[in-house]
């Protein structure tokens, strides 16, 4: 994995500064040894996952299509601001 890193960032940074930009999110079970007794069962908690992707290719844009994944604990609103810190176009 460290070996990928600055091709992952590379992608993220490409990605995420595109001038038009999708995002959704799909809630995903988490492990959380903390809540054994609680929550939705045995030591699992609700995540989120985000996608954010580009793909101009419908509106005759020349970039290469792409997806950026990142991981959220919760769905506050906190998590998305941080993911689109630099990005600057349309959501």
């Amino acid at each position: 994995m460290k070996t990928l890193e600055p091709l992952i960032e590379k992608i993220e940074a490409e990605i995420m500064a595109s001038d038009l930009l999708h995002a959704d999110d799909t809630p995903i079970r988490v492990l959380d040894r903390s809540r054994r007794d609680k929550g939705l069962g045995k030591g699992v908690k609700k995540g989120r996952i985000w996608a954010y992707v580009r793909d101009q290719r419908p509106w005759a844009g020349t970039s290469p299509p792409g997806a950026v994944y990142q991981f959220a604990p919760d769905w506050k609103e906190e998590h998305v601001l941080a993911h689109l810190s630099e990005a600057s176009g349309i959501l």
